[in-house]
């Protein structure tokens, strides 16, 4: 499911990005991961997302995958 999501939500960054000429490229996903767990964020990181925000630091040392 996190898949299917990302990729609808990278076409509408593309059409965005288009319009403003501007490319995809240049625009970065900040996922957020508050309250997920790690299988959430281990299937988002297995769908392309790089970039994943916490809330706090402690959060983010428990579910970061190794």
């Amino acid at each position: 499911m996190i898949a299917e999501n990302l990729a609808m939500i990278r076409r509408k960054i593309d059409q965005a990005a288009r319009r403003a000429g501007r490319t995809e490229d240049e625009v970065r996903i900040v996922a957020a991961a508050k309250g997920q767990g790690v299988k959430k964020i281990e299937e988002a990181i297995a769908a392309g997302i790089r970039i994943i925000g916490h809330n706090y630091l402690q959060e983010a040392q428990r579910e970061t995958p190794s």
